[in-house]
């Protein structure tokens, strides 16, 4: 055995020191060993997982790829559970979780196999307060902030249904989500969601009435098909006559007025022709070469532009913009949850009540023209509800509106100003996250699929990208053969 007697005489050479320092990156390297191990059995898969945004799936002929999408449907589902938010309504509904589960699914196409966590959700409600109508909004808000956020983002689907079983009404919302760009990438079922409610007819009524406004059909993927089939509303109960059922849109459901402060994707009529609205965001930013990428786009357009309060070129820019015709915002920077600095002037969770309105004023006053205010970054700021409440109160003193950017599902700037009696909406569809000329008509495309399934749709994109002014001079003049109409902000938030 002499390479055992040579590894020994080595080891007995070494001093004390060393032996431990030895000992101790053995044992180092062993646990890293057993870690990769337990790794490989727990996610099975991972070695070989690929972005979800991916394109690749289905371009390799006979190859077999594991995507583990595990990781995102959990965010998925933490997300819609925050955004129900039974427990921080009023106690106008009592929301017992009945069932949750989550399983791993596993589908097989021609070249790919597809890991997933599919979870479904069943809640029973019931109407514990005196205030139906309070406990029938609180509902109609907590569904609609679930429906709205799956369907904000490209790729999501949401299939609806309501129905009637026994003496109980069942709303199911279903979340599908296209794994890849490439076309034969199939749709996932991420979530499903149930809401039962029982003893609550008025609120039943009520939420048949939001089904009938805009909620897509079952089966019609939101964002891509138009108006529900004939006849689509509250099936029958099993025995009973057609005529002891009520339909939403029959009449039996009052009907409701907007009232101010309530978003465009919340409104009761659905416009006969499609709106949408295109906020550009970061003015003040652009280079004046790239201003004027827009400004040859000429003052034919009703656009409206979000202008940063300190930037290098934001009174000029602003002031610009209203001689185009653009209905001007103020782009308040608040706080992100990551270390990106907001810009000066930004709002911030730890600063005093009497510092942010201090801030939200100063910025006011440096974007002359401004009608209205709209969040920049604030993935932070805009989920604390003390924030924003102050902003929110300096936004109502000045007779503005504010549109909710939705930089992070827990945002509570819409719900606030809702609150609050300030006109408001949310943005819907973000416009350049990839700022190539393609990748932003794509997204256009996604504006009017949403617009046509809501009826309105609000676009956010950004006035310091070339690639956005140029999408918008092919894409405009496209709007009469598309059946669609671009309105001015301010027309669809009133």
């Amino acid at each position: 055995m002499p390479f055992w007697r040579k590894i020994t005489g080595l080891w007995q050479q070494l001093d004390h020191q060393l032996r431990q320092a030895a000992i101790i990156y053995i044992v180092f390297m062993i646990c890293v060993i057993l870690f990769q191990v337990y790794i490989n059995i727990a996610r099975p898969g991972s070695a070989e997982a690929m972005a979800v945004s991916t394109a690749e799936i289905g371009t390799r002929a006979g190859a077999m790829h594991k995507v583990d999408l595990t990781d995102l449907c959990l965010e998925l589902d933490q997300e819609m559970v925050a955004k129900l938010g039974f427990d921080q309504r009023s106690p106008g509904v009592a929301a017992i979780p009945a069932h949750h589960s989550w399983q791993i699914a596993v589908k097989q196409t021609q070249d790919a196999e597809w890991r997933w966590m599919e979870s479904s959700h069943q809640y029973d409600l019931y109407d514990v307060s005196d205030s139906t109508a309070r406990s029938a909004e609180d509902l109609r808000q907590a569904v609609l902030a679930v429906k709205n956020h799956w369907t904000e983002s490209s790729g999501r689907e949401v299939a609806e249904s309501l129905s009637r079983e026994n003496d109980m009404m069942v709303l199911n919302l279903e979340l599908k989500l296209k794994a890849a760009e490439d076309e034969s990438a199939p749709s996932l079922t991420m979530s499903r969601l149930q809401i039962r409610l029982k003893n609550a007819a008025d609120v039943a009524d009520t939420l048949g009435g939001m089904m009938d406004e805009g909620v897509v059909p079952e089966g019609v993927a939101a964002g891509v098909a138009g108006v529900a089939p004939p006849g689509f509303g509250i099936a029958p109960d099993a025995g009973k006559a057609p005529g002891n059922v009520t339909t939403p849109g029959t009449g039996t459901t009052p009907d409701k007025t907007p009232a101010p402060g309530v978003s465009i994707g919340d409104q009761p009529a659905r416009p006969i022709r499609p709106k949408i609205c295109i906020i550009l965001d970061d003015g003040g930013e652009a280079t004046p070469d790239v201003a004027d990428e827009f400004w040859q786009l000429g003052s034919k357009w009703p656009l409206a532009m979000a202008v940063l309060p300190f930037s290098p070129f934001s009174h000029e820019q602003a002031v610009m913009a209203n001689n185009y015709g653009y209905e001007v915002l103020l782009h308040l920077p608040m706080e992100p949850l990551g270390s990106e600095n907001p810009g000066p002037g930004a709002i911030f969770t730890d600063l005093t009540d009497a510092e942010i309105r201090e801030r939200v004023q100063a910025a006011l006053d440096a974007v002359p023209g401004a009608i209205g205010v709209n969040n920049h970054m604030g993935s932070k700021a805009s989920s604390d509800p003390r924030v924003m409440r102050l902003v929110l109160a300096e936004v109502r003193r000045n007779n503005l509106f504010f549109v909710d950017s939705v930089s992070i599902a827990s945002t509570v700037g819409y719900q606030e100003a809702v609150r609050m009696g300030i006109p408001a909406a949310r943005r819907q569809v973000f416009l350049d996250n990839v700022a190539t000329e393609e990748a932003v008509l794509k997204q256009l495309e996604e504006l009017v699929r949403v617009a046509r399934s809501k009826g309105t749709a609000i676009g956010i994109g950004h006035f310091n990208r070339v690639a956005t002014a140029q999408a918008l001079a092919r894409f405009l003049p496209r709007l009469e053969e598309l059946g669609i109409e671009l309105v001015a902000l301010s027309e669809v938030i009133k």
